[in-house]
């Protein structure tokens, strides 16, 4: 009776353990770790050729779709893009022009 008992027990052991590596493939759900998943705003400079960004915080970037940025070469600009972090490119998904600070003088800093 126990050895009907363990062996029962070593082949549902057994049975586990060899199911384990089939229920999830290898490599699902598991995300690069280069690329981020999540949209990030980024302020700076997109360069004469459309081909670079300076971010304000002065890493140098590629722009992977140069597309999106047509037209607004050599401005100041806030872009929203994702990072691949290898290959130090942006995605761009949108943009917008970047806005001047502006003082008021109504402000509680030029009050006496």
């Amino acid at each position: 009776m126990k050895i009907l008992v363990h062996a029962k027990a070593a082949l549902l052991l057994a049975s586990l353990l060899t199911g384990s590596g089939t229920a999830m493939p290898p490599g699902d759900g598991m995300r690069s770790s280069g690329a981020s998943p999540k949209s990030v705003d980024l302020a700076g400079k997109i360069s004469d050729d459309a081909k670079s960004f300076l971010a304000d915080d002065g890493n140098q970037w590629t722009i992977s779709n140069v597309a999106a940025v047509k037209g607004r070469e050599g401005r100041n600009v806030v872009l929203q893009c994702r990072m691949d972090l290898e290959k130090r490119a942006l995605h761009v998904l949108g943009i917008r022009q970047e806005q001047p600070q502006k003082a008021r003088l109504g402000d509680s800093a030029f009050r006496r």
